[in-house]
């Protein structure tokens, strides 16, 4: 099943920086049990060639880039709805929906660099692809169809 969790408020505000285990949690799908030895990240599409990253692959190949921010559900506060609102989705979210952390990892923009998009040209202005519109991206986690959730 999904897992959704806020955590109180009075914990979430003793600290800029929120605890791990007290971070927000919202899955739209069951939560998959993934074994960081197997994972890959397959990146593919027009204008590049396709690639497969292990997660070594990408702690090795690329820089690490940190960033704090704080990141919110669009939910947050759902609970205010429900009184003559009558609107009845779930999770009843109160205003514990947002948390800030400082995240690491590897730009995108890199990776897409990697497999031969020409991203300095394009941040430039100096190239526009026609055949590029957006990234999409699927997750791990997937229904009971087998489809995958994709932002």
């Amino acid at each position: 099943k999904p897992w959704c969790g806020e955590p109180r408020l009075d914990l979430l505000t003793k600290d800029y920086i929120t605890p791990n285990e007290l971070f927000y949690v919202r899955n739209h799908l069951a939560v998959p049990d993934i074994d960081p030895a197997e994972y890959v990240l397959v990146v593919k599409g027009k204008g590049i060639k396709k690639h497969k990253f292990t997660l070594e692959d990408l702690k090795t190949k690329f820089p690490k880039h940190e960033v704090t921010t704080t990141l919110q559900c669009a939910g947050n506060r759902r609970e205010d709805m429900h009184g003559d609102h009558k609107i009845f989705i779930a999770p009843h979210w109160v205003v514990g929906a947002m948390s800030t952390a400082k995240w690491g990892g590897v730009k995108m923009r890199d990776v897409l660099k990697y497999c031969g998009m020409d991203v300095d040209a394009m941040a430039l202005g100096e190239s526009r692809p026609e055949n590029i519109k957006h990234l999409q991206f699927e997750g791990y986690d997937t229904d009971e169809t087998g489809l995958a959730y994709g932002g």
